[in-house]
């Protein structure tokens, strides 16, 4: 089965002359669909592209929350680690005294 998406239609070249050969000329027609087509073709792109986009950045943002939270977490920890070893320094250097 052969799909058409532009219509068939009789399109000429003027002639040099500028003479009209009298022969309905559908070229602005066959132009007019391609335009149309491309035109489309481009819209759906361009949605694409913004929800593409739109996406990305949603995962940039996540990464960064994520990455904050994380960093808090090992402060945290890195808080509470510390504290114990200073704590049980203290503790070993009472017991030597």
């Amino acid at each position: 089965m052969f799909h058409q998406s532009i219509p068939c239609l009789q399109f000429y070249l003027p002639k040099e002359d500028g003479t009209d050969p009298g022969i309905p000329n559908a070229i602005e027609e066959v132009c007019m669909a391609i335009d149309k087509a491309i035109n489309a073709t481009v819209q759906k792109n361009l949605r694409k592209l913004k929800d593409d986009c739109e996406k990305v950045v949603s995962g940039i943002d996540e990464g960064v929350r994520n990455d904050k939270e994380k960093k808090k977490a090992n402060s945290q920890n890195l808080i509470k680690v510390g504290t114990g070893v200073g704590l049980a320094w203290v503790g070993d250097s009472n017991i030597c005294i």
